[in-house]
């Protein structure tokens, strides 16, 4: 089975859910969204650390045997490249924002998804009283 797994908010190998689920051969891939970047202000300060964040998981990965894929492109376009490759699915964590539901149900035209709860303790779509 081969399978992606495409790091958002989770930029960590310890207790990853995608990781935890991933079967025999893997893609490991991080994608800097231009359509989130270019919301941002050139000096924000989340973006560099979220690239420090993903060089560090590049080389926690390579310790397991893996190498990071890093593209700047928009997802669409990268997944729709990456079908031709004879991947079965991706693995990724749930993302909850308006966005990301869109952008997800897009990807899943091209690959199957498979998503995980993984970036919160409790599930932001269920309701407590």
């Amino acid at each position: 089975m081969r399978q992606i797994l495409w790091f958002r908010r989770d930029l960590r190998i310890h207790d990853n859910a995608i990781l935890a689920k991933a079967k025999d051969e893997v893609l490991p891939i991080f994608i800097f969204d231009p359509n989130i970047l270019k919301k941002l202000d050139k000096d924000d300060k989340r973006v560099g650390f979220i690239l420090q964040s993903v060089l560090k998981l590049k080389e926690e990965l390579k310790s397991l045997g893996l190498d990071l894929a890093i593209f700047h492109e928009e997802p669409v376009k990268v997944f729709t490249r990456l079908s031709v490759l004879d991947f079965e699915n991706v693995l990724c964590s749930i993302d909850y924002d308006a966005y990301a539901i869109s952008r997800d149900k897009e990807i899943a035209q091209i690959l199957p998804l498979k998503r995980y709860v993984d970036s919160f303790i409790l599930n932001p779509t269920l309701h407590v009283k």
